[in-house]
């Protein structure tokens, strides 16, 4: 596999996705694993929030 690089025209265009839980838990450890290694790469700090977020609302909704 090959890295897929930034395009500043489409970063910033939303899309809409449906993932289990899991994978979310999965993009947010790997973003984790990154920020370890190169706590610099603040693009996956970002991005970590967010995904840790949805899993925090999942899991309070499903104790509801």
């Amino acid at each position: 596999m090959e890295h897929i690089l930034l395009n500043s025209e489409t970063n910033y265009k939303n899309v809409d996705m449906t993932l289990y839980l899991q994978d979310v838990k999965i993009l947010y450890n790997a973003c984790i694993d990154i920020l370890n290694r190169h706590p610099e790469m603040i693009g996956y700090r970002q991005v970590a929030e967010k995904l840790r977020l949805v899993i925090q609302e999942s899991e309070n909704s499903a104790e509801r």
